[in-house]
């Protein structure tokens, strides 16, 4: 009987039970291929362009290599600009030469401008400082950038303050939104700092006309020893934005 037992076939319709051990053995055969998958696709997407990167950004701090070589050096700049993304969000730990990263994209156009402009809400000052920097050279193609670098002249850094009037004057007359922010520079206590925002209001042109009186206020500066310096910059800019002269 026990044989006849162990023969019999299950009712029409009806499928064998399968074994418990089989099932389980299954599931993890399926978890593990899901997570060799996994650990492909991180070390393909994530680990191996992180260690281009940081040893891109390593020989370049190293041996002085060019910043344009180094977007060069790891594919050209939409390859850059992924890479660097990925390097800018990991940890400080694991990413210690940010600021280098950021310089780079000064060489990946205005795709960029987004990942530079968040950069500038970093708590490191040298990261804010060389993010301003890069946007600083990118000029005129930088004018979307133009309202995170009106938030930058308040920033607590001098240097990053400097930097971000710079990459006004860089962009020109594009920067003509950020004309209210500089005039309030020219007050600023540091005479460098109303020195430089007179030349971006020079450089920004005739749409700079509503910074004409602040202007004509800073003709008189006073500050002993470099009040010349001040007046001379805003001399010229009153020229550029009247239109007597062009921007220089």
């Amino acid at each position: 009987m026990r044989d006849e037992a162990a023969g019999a076939k299950p009712p029409d319709g009806q499928t064998p039970a399968q074994p418990r051990g089989n099932l389980r053995g299954a599931v993890l055969w399926s978890a593990g291929i899901l997570l060799a998958l996994a650990l492909a696709w991180f070390i393909g997407a994530v680990a191996v362009p992180c260690y281009q990167t940081a040893e891109t950004i390593r020989v370049h701090a190293e041996n002085g290599m060019d910043h344009q070589e180094a977007v060069g050096a790891l594919g050209g700049p939409e390859h850059t600009l992924a890479k660097v993304r990925i390097y800018l969000a990991l940890p400080r730990k694991l990413a210690p030469r940010k600021a280098y990263a950021a310089e780079m994209l000064a060489f990946c156009g205005q795709p960029a401008i987004p990942t530079l402009t968040q950069a500038l809400r970093d708590g490191d000052e040298l990261l804010r400082f060389c993010s301003v920097r890069a946007l600083a050279r990118m000029g005129p193609e930088a004018a979307p950038a133009v309202p995170a670098l009106m938030v930058a002249l308040d920033d607590p850094s001098e240097d990053v303050r400097r930097c971000a009037i710079g990459a006004m004057w860089r962009i020109g007359p594009e920067a003509a939104p950020a004309v209210p922010a500089l005039v309030r520079k020219l007050q600023d206590g540091n005479w460098q700092i109303r020195r430089d925002a007179a030349k971006a209001l020079g450089h920004i042109g005739p749409r700079a006309r509503g910074a004409i009186p602040a202007l004509e206020v800073l003709l008189k500066d006073q500050q002993p020893n470099v009040a010349y310096e001040v007046r001379e910059a805003a001399s010229q800019a009153l020229k550029q934005v009247r239109g007597e002269e062009p921007p220089k």
